[in-house]
């Protein structure tokens, strides 16, 4: 402790000279009373009164040994405030953030604080910030103090004067709407919450409106055009427009006979009519049926009546509905005579006799025939629309059986080509009941005729024109003259007519004028082509094709052509098109890549870029 080293220096001269002075100052005849201070003593016989005699009196002079003053003693900070911690520990006490301690001074470091220690209090005043760091004071009022000690929001409107229902009116929507109108006229509620300013607006004609918003006045209709003509008619009688804006009184004028009018003008009551002459007489008809003028004024009920077996009536008055006059199912004509009109399918039976002429006013033409035909009927018209047929043929063809036969039927076939057409007996290419039963095969040469009738009974055609043929003409024939491709000619009696056919080779080279070109040969002449397809391209799919199995797609717009049979070099040539509705382009074939076998190919749009069109066509030309 400091004090206890203050006390310890304080003694040490005294001490020292004490003992340097001993032998000096020692007493020579040494008794029982104290050392004086001036020798070097206490002058007391206590250590308390030595303590007291030397200005050392614990409590008064000096301090009693303390642990804490030892602790506080042991301490080594600077500018640091310490606090007891425990028995004889002490230690600093930390500053916050808030505070500074400085040069034995303990500051505020907030503004805040700083600011609002700087105000003055007064009655009925609240501090406030009027920016960082500063501060001032405000009117804190007693009804400001009521409305914060409110704790619900009926409290706060009491304090504040705005009761609602009482003070201030409750919120509606509809008087939000008409509150927020800044428009002048009449307010109207178009919807919950919701309205608008309206103006009234007059027709077009009839009236017209002054201040029909209402803000000058009030709304005032003065009648104009029709209505101002009616208001200002003056007298009565029925009001009858007679040009634009003008009407004029009228009066009801009942014809000369029919009916009467009482009040026709309206004016004492409503119009009445009253029947008269004829129109009485038909109201006061009591009967149904169909009325009948008998004579002037007078009517009768009638019925409309038929005739047996020729003219029927159903209904003859009327009275469930029009009257129906029909022909009856058997219809005698005994003693009468029918002029023209049209029958459709009649069936006549007995002897028919006609005393004039008898046509069939119906003929068909067909398409030409161009194959063997069974059971034909073009356009279904045998034994149902017409009764002729106008054939005619691209080659020597057969009919084997018309189909739509009817027991009875009449069909007339005129052949006007210039081949033979062969009705064929008994064939059995058709339908049993449509085959022709002629005995033998009938020629039906060019220009010729044929009369079938249908038998019913046999379900079979019968040619009444006869068995054979028809038209040709007939003769013997003398030579028989050949030339060109055939050799041997001419022949009179008997002989061999010898054709040689063109080989592959024959027709590469193209120039024989004898041989006779087969089929299997014709696509190898120059002209001929020997490949051709029509593609999809976004797929290569095949839509039609010859000699071109597959179509290998490496790419947009990027083909290869696959040719089953090979061309003998890589020099044949390739043409092509596109179809495409939206992208314009060509068929360009490839520089390099070509064989017998494979044509690569791309399809360039005129913008320079590969791209699949819809369609491509393609024909190859060249030796194969």
């Amino acid at each position: 402790m400091k004090l206890r080293g203050i006390i310890a220096l304080a003694l040490a001269p005294a001490v020292a000279l004490s003992l340097m002075c001993a032998p000096t100052l020692a007493q020579t005849n040494p008794g029982t009373s104290p050392l004086s201070i001036a020798k070097g003593g206490t002058a007391a016989a206590t250590a308390s009164a030595a303590r007291a005699s030397l200005g050392l009196t614990i409590g008064s002079a000096v301090q009693a040994w303390d642990a804490d003053l030892d602790a506080l003693a042991a301490l080594s900070g600077t500018n640091t405030i310490y606090y007891r911690s425990g028995s004889s520990t002490w230690a600093a006490v930390t500053i916050g953030g808030m505070l500074s301690f400085v040069a034995g001074t303990l500051n505020v470091a907030d503004a805040e604080l700083v600011a609002l220690a700087g105000l003055t209090s007064a009655a009925d005043k609240v501090p406030y910030f009027t920016g960082s760091g500063t501060a001032a004071v405000a009117d804190f009022s007693v009804l400001a103090r009521t409305l914060l000690a409110n704790t619900t929001n009926t409290q706060m409107r009491s304090t504040l004067g705005v009761v609602i229902g009482t003070d201030v009116q409750a919120f509606d929507a509809d008087l939000s709407a008409l509150a927020a109108n800044s428009t002048a006229g009449f307010w109207a509620y178009t919807g919950a919450g919701t309205g608008a300013a309206r103006t009234l607006a007059a027709p077009a004609a009839g009236f017209t409106i002054t201040n029909p918003a209402g803000t000058a006045g009030n709304p005032t209709f003065v009648l104009a055009n029709d209505l101002a003509a009616l208001e200002g008619l003056s007298s009565t009688g029925l009001a009858a427009r007679t040009a634009t804006d003008t009407w004029a009184l009228r009066s009801l004028a009942p014809p000369a006979a029919g009916f009467t009018i009482t009040n026709p003008a309206g004016v004492a009551g409503d119009p009445t009519f009253v029947l008269a002459n004829d129109l009485g007489a038909v109201e006061g008809l009591s009967c149904t049926g169909v009325a009948v003028r008998s004579a002037t004024d007078t009517w009768f009920c009638r019925t409309i009546g038929g005739t047996a077996n020729e003219i029927s009536v159903a209904n003859g008055d009327g009275v469930s509905g029009a009257p129906a006059i029909s022909l009856p199912a058997a219809l005698t004509f005994t003693g009468k005579t029918i002029t023209g009109g049209t029958f459709s399918g009649p069936t006549i039976s007995g002897l028919a006799n006609f005393s004039g002429a008898r046509r069939d006013s119906t003929q068909s033409t067909p398409s030409q025939i161009t194959s063997n035909q069974n059971d034909y009927n073009p356009s279904s018209v045998v034994c149902s629309s017409s009764s002729t047929l106008l054939i005619n043929s691209d080659a020597a063809r057969d009919i084997t059986g018309f189909a739509g036969g009817a027991a009875g039927c009449d069909l007339f076939l005129f052949n006007n080509g210039n081949f033979t057409i062969t009705l064929k007996d008994g064939s059995a290419s058709s339908t049993v009941a449509n085959r022709l039963d002629l005995g033998a095969d009938f020629a039906l040469g060019s220009k010729a005729a044929a009369h079938l009738k249908y038998d019913g009974n046999s379900s079979r055609w019968r040619n009444t024109t006869g068995s054979g043929s028809g038209g040709g003409g007939s003769g013997t024939v003398t030579q028989v003259n050949t030339a060109g491709a055939a050799l041997g000619g001419p022949i009179t009696t008997s002989g061999t007519v010898t054709v040689t056919v063109a080989t592959k080779s024959d027709q590469q080279a193209g120039s024989s004028a004898v041989n006779v070109v087969t089929p299997s040969q014709q696509q190898s002449h120059p002209s001929a082509v020997k490949a051709w397809v029509r593609f999809t391209g976004s797929s290569g799919a095949i839509l039609e094709a010859y000699n071109v199995t597959s179509i290998t797609r490496a790419g947009a717009g990027q083909y290869t052509l696959n040719f089953p049979t090979a061309f003998a070099n890589t020099t044949y040539a390739c043409m092509g098109s596109i179809e495409d509705s939206s992208t314009n382009g060509i068929v360009k074939g490839s520089s390099s890549g070509r064989t017998g076998g494979g044509f690569p190919m791309f399809v360039v749009s005129f913008a320079g870029s590969l791209y699949d069109p819809s369609v491509v066509d393609v024909a190859c030309f060249g030796t194969q």
